[in-house]
């Protein structure tokens, strides 16, 4: 694995058990209250906590000129030819109501989604060198297959259209047995795989806190599932 990824693995590691159980906390006659002891893992904090701990180590593993971005703009679909792999997958996925950018299918060109992590060079840089990581994430305990589908399928684009070198999707509180479950429905639906660059797409999933953290390459998933 390259360097980025051994970063990302270490800033993954680093992450304390706070952000992984955080009280659910409502308000109940005007006081914050634990609603059923109920502890979860906010997305948005894991990640914001995520970026915090790589930029601790990053200049051992890429050089100063990349920057980590939290949500992260881009307009993932095509130009002005619209391919029709991608485009097929969206209408599939469309079919069973996902909503992958809260837009219509007439706007889809311009579709523009955040996309929870990334490092570059720039906004406006897609120069392979400059991409280093684009990444998405699910911290749920209640990852279903359509939510698998939408991310996996965003990351495809993103190493095939824009030229990132990594692409990783981070779960968190799901099962391994799961994960792959999910992804063999994703290509048994035959929806859109990178033609070039499976091989960049990583899978990491971490089951809780204290479990290991587990690494599926797409590519390799991909050959030893072969029918």
């Amino acid at each position: 694995m390259n360097s980025v990824i051994e970063g990302l693995k270490i800033a993954i590691k680093n992450i304390k058990l706070f952000y992984y159980e955080i009280p659910n906390l409502v308000y109940v006659e005007d006081e914050l209250v634990n609603r059923n002891n109920y502890t979860t893992t906010y997305e948005r904090s894991f990640i914001s906590q995520l970026k915090s701990e790589l930029d601790l180590i990053k200049n051992q593993y890429f050089e100063n000129n990349k920057y980590t971005q939290v949500e992260c703009p881009k307009e993932f679909c095509w130009g002005e030819l619209r391919d029709e792999k991608i485009y097929a997958s969206y209408i599939k996925l469309e079919s069973i109501n996902i909503n992958l950018a809260h837009n219509t299918i007439d706007n889809l060109p311009n579709k523009i989604y955040n996309v929870d992590f990334c490092i570059h060079e720039s906004q406006s840089n897609h120069r392979r060198q400059s991409q280093l990581l684009v990444l998405e994430a699910k911290t749920t305990n209640h990852l279903t297959n359509s939510m698998f589908n939408n991310d996996l399928f965003r990351l495809n684009i993103f190493v095939e259209k824009y030229n990132f070198q990594n692409a990783v999707f981070l779960i968190v509180n799901t099962s391994i047995d799961t994960i792959k479950r999910y992804i063999q429905n994703y290509i048994y639906e035959n929806l859109y795989l990178s033609k070039n660059n499976t091989s960049d797409i990583y899978i990491f999933i971490k089951e809780n806190y204290n479990s290991e953290l587990i690494i599926i390459n797409l590519k390799e998933f991909l050959n030893n599932n072969k029918s």
